[in-house]
């Protein structure tokens, strides 16, 4: 992918999100939309892109490619349209119950978008209180038909409506990082409620915004988090009064200053033609590469050296770790339980169909090339998130 195809990208968000007009005069080849199409798809942008370049007509020249940004717009706001139905019902629910709730990400984030169907999401993420969570579970199934699609997972439970929609119902924001829980483990201490007649909790703006950090932080080592988490920290920070000290006090007790600080640099990159510097290139060669869930080759990568190289990658995948088998098994009560667990991990994987991706990812691990994973572990080092990976 050439620097002109990502540029192309940046600028129609600039442009649809910030009002930075693309230039009247250009023109871009059936070739380059295509190119900018599958680059903005990958990164769950293509409706945003579709919406500038179709605004400033630029699409004489590729009505099939127009075709195919416009079907993204369409299924951008009937998703939208969708979840709003389905959020507006939960909340409902949870009014009635008398059960507190947090809007978390796209749920949220989307009100400050220009136009709230903008901000796509995969799914719905919701907060209550732990001792809530039975509850909050029974009233969504029992009242409003929402089905569980498997267990309680490490911080939420898996919920679909009838129409397809999906709820991650939390009970917690924590990723299984240290120094991140210690700090997304008091959430509560930041929100407030909105208004008396409702069970709605909002976040403080500075938690807002630290929420999103640590969780693209979290994406970041697990091999990528894509270009949108990184527009959604720019757009809340020209859209939200918060206070930045206390921002970074949050960033800096969690251990991802440098991280907020180069994600910081970067964006003003992106949107306001400031230089690169050395590593705001290699974030976004990594970033890019990765698309929107990052890639297998670059989780591998990071995780290499903290294991022991190839071979300790390898056992610790076929030998889990117990903070693993915890995450995975909340349920389990001590590390004396660790054999019986790694037991069922094996039979799980064997009887969900996961042996032949474990097999792939062994085989990644054994052939991954050497410099490759010295740029990514050297990336990690910079931005000091080496110390979060396990």
């Amino acid at each position: 992918m050439s620097n002109k195809i990502f540029d192309i990208m940046m600028s129609c968000l600039s442009d649809i999100l910030f009002g930075k007009k693309l230039p009247t005069d250009e023109s871009f080849t059936a070739q380059e939309l295509a190119e900018v199409y599958k680059l903005s798809k990958m990164h769950d942008l293509a409706h945003l892109v579709g919406a500038s370049l179709s605004k400033s007509g630029l699409f004489e020249n590729a009505p099939e490619i127009a075709e195919r940004f416009e079907k993204e717009q369409y299924l951008a706001v009937s998703r939208y349209e969708n979840f709003k139905y389905e959020i507006n019902r939960i909340c409902g629910v949870f009014d009635e119950e008398k059960i507190p709730y947090i809007l978390l990400k796209g749920a949220v984030i989307r009100d400050l978008y220009p136009e709230p169907w903008m901000r796509t999401s995969c799914d719905v993420d919701i907060l209550v209180r732990e001792e809530d969570f039975d509850n909050a579970v029974a009233a969504l199934t029992d009242r409003i038909g929402y089905k569980a699609d498997g267990n309680k997972n490490f911080h939420d439970i898996d919920l679909f409506s009838e129409s397809g929609v999906h709820l991650e119902l939390h009970f917690s924001i924590k990723e299984d990082i240290p120094e991140l829980d210690r700090v997304l483990s008091r959430v509560w201490d930041y929100a407030h409620k909105t208004d008396e007649s409702s069970q709605r909790y909002d976040l403080s703006s500075e938690f807002l915004l630290y929420h999103l950090i640590a969780h693209a932080a979290y994406h970041f080592v697990g091999g990528g988090c894509g270009v949108r988490p990184l527009t959604d920290i720019y757009l809340l920070k020209n859209k939200l009064d918060y206070d930045e000290n206390a921002l970074m006090q949050l960033c800096e007790e969690s251990e991802i200053g440098k991280f907020y600080t180069s994600v910081t640099k970067l964006c003003a990159c992106w949107f306001e033609g400031e230089e690169h510097i050395v590593l705001t290139d290699e974030m976004q060669k990594f970033i890019l590469q990765g698309g929107t869930y990052g890639t297998k080759e670059a989780h591998i990568a990071a995780r290499q050296e903290a294991r022991g190289g190839k071979r300790g990658y390898a056992m610790s995948r076929i030998f889990a770790p117990y903070s693993v088998l915890k995450q995975r098994y909340p349920e389990m009560r001590g590390r004396a339980m660790t054999p019986i667990y790694q037991v069922r991990r094996w039979v799980d994987v064997a009887r969900d169909g996961g042996a032949r991706r474990s097999m792939q990812e062994l085989r990644i691990n054994s052939s991954m090339d050497i410099e490759k994973v010295k740029t990514v572990q050297n990336l990690m080092k910079q931005l000091k998130l080496d110390k979060h990976i396990k």
